[in-house]
């Protein structure tokens, strides 16, 4: 393995091309400091267009923050071919947010050369946002591949979800063949104007006059009027081109030249970034002035990316109350992406009267990326504000996978805390299954919680829609 203190893009393509992928990505992970981590993004996601796979099987072990490893798997989808893989990887190496969007990608890929698959894989997934987004991924890649059969396929789906993936088929669908679109619109009832106007304006500008003809011979509706007057809007808006000649424009220094008093938010964002050492100092010795929030903001994201989340934490500390609250926050928001697990026991060395909004940012993105994880750490926690974590975890992990989250609601201790996710869990299933939540309102602890939750249940058993 070639070592270095600091390695290029180019350095690192080059022992890539002498010596193989491994030694690449070895070479890349062997760096230290702030640009460890944009180096191996940066080779893993160079080599995802060579091997794929390789990249899939290395990502685990590359030590990335969510933010560069949601990078990564967007690069390594966009090469990968094999969908059946590509979805068994999503579906089994990969958490929250990240998986959710690796999915739904995956399975537009698998639908390509296996449609029965991929609709197979997706009557497994419960109602959530991740089954919105794989409807969408799905059909909308089915809709440039085989427009016929995945119009067929949509109108199958449940009542509430043929509409969208219908649209996504058709919006696919017109990109390549508007004049088959408007053909087969002749027997499709009530066109969306947007539908209308999106068909429209596909159409090549060799075929203007056709797709005139095309509109001019629809029926009159309401459709078509707010159809017309989208394309003519759309039409009549001016094309803007940029063209950047010479040096790029100068870092915008008039804060240099004013009062503090004076500053704007964007001039106290300025001086954060281009005078760090001086805007800290500021800082430090600052009373607690609710007008420098954006300034601390800025200059706590600047010392978590330059020197790293802990060093934002602990600069924070110094501060007065409340510019150290938006400080500390966003350090540990910072931390979060990067090891959740070390930022909730520095959480823990603080008194309890600071931890509350931090533990609740931490909850927030750890459950976004690890929702499992973020759950265990919020279920052991001993956090006063322990009802408020669970709402959290709920939150974010019940859209992207209900069945677990509320598996695990299920195995916390009674009390306040369950008592707080059941309640979020009733209020955000309630119009799907009111029945198989009764149950549920009998575990609530709280007798006027109870009542409440049981009355709104009732509500929904009586709706005449339902």
């Amino acid at each position: 393995m070639e070592q270095s203190t600091d390695l290029s893009a180019d350095d690192l393509v080059a022992i890539h091309e002498r010596n193989g992928a491994a030694a690449a990505l070895d070479a890349a992970k062997a760096l230290t400091g702030s640009r460890r981590g944009s180096q191996v993004s940066f080779i893993l996601a160079y080599l995802a267009r060579i091997d794929p796979e390789f990249v899939a099987n290395e990502l685990r072990n590359a030590g990335l923050d969510a933010t560069l490893h949601g990078f990564v798997v967007d690069a390594v989808l966009l090469e990968w071919k094999d969908g059946e893989n590509a979805l068994a990887w999503a579906d089994t190496q990969l958490t929250g947010e990240t998986r959710m969007r690796a999915v739904a990608t995956a399975l537009g890929i698998l639908v390509r050369t296996d449609p029965q698959a991929a609709l197979a894989y997706l009557d497994t997934m419960p109602e959530s946002n991740s089954r919105r987004q794989a409807i969408s991924s799905l059909f909308g890649a089915w809709g440039r591949h085989d427009p016929q059969a995945a119009l067929w396929n949509a109108a199958q789906l449940p009542a509430d979800e043929v509409a969208s993936a219908t649209r996504q088929v058709l919006r696919s669908w017109l990109r390549d063949h508007p004049e088959e679109v408007a053909a087969w619109l002749e027997s499709y009832d009530s066109p969306s104007p947007s539908l209308l106007r999106d068909l429209y304006l596909a159409w090549p500008e060799h075929a203007e006059t056709s797709a005139q003809e095309w509109f001019d011979s629809l029926p009159e509706s309401a459709a078509k009027l707010e159809a017309k007057a989208g394309i003519e809007q759309m039409k009549s808006a001016p094309m803007t081109i940029t063209i950047v000649c010479g040096p790029a424009t100068a870092p915008n220094e008039s804060w240099k030249t004013k009062q503090v008093s004076e500053m704007t938010d964007q001039d106290l964002r300025n001086w954060a970034y281009q005078d760090k050492p001086g805007a800290r100092r500021f800082l430090e010795q600052a009373p607690d002035n609710p007008d420098l929030r954006e300034m601390v903001i800025a200059a706590a994201a600047s010392m978590a990316s330059d020197e790293g989340p802990e060093a934002a934490f602990d600069w924070a500390l110094q501060l007065e109350p409340g510019l150290r609250a938006a400080a500390l926050r966003l350090a540990v928001s910072s931390w979060s992406r990067k090891d959740p697990a070390a930022a909730a026991e520095k959480i823990a060395t603080i008194p309890a009267d600071h931890r509350e909004p931090l533990a609740l940012a931490l909850a927030e993105n750890w459950s976004r990326q690890d929702p499992a994880a973020g759950a265990a750490w919020v279920a052991n926690s001993h956090e006063p504000n322990q009802p408020a974590l669970v709402v959290k975890v709920i939150e974010q992990w019940a859209g992207m996978e209900p069945d677990k989250a509320y598996g695990w609601l299920g195995t916390l201790p009674a009390g306040a805390a369950r008592d707080e996710g059941i309640s979020l869990m009733i209020r955000r299933e309630a119009r799907h299954d009111p029945e198989s939540l009764l149950p549920w309102v009998d575990q609530i602890s709280q007798p006027e919680m109870q009542r409440e939750m049981s009355a709104f249940l009732q509500g929904w058993l009586d709706h005449p829609d339902r």
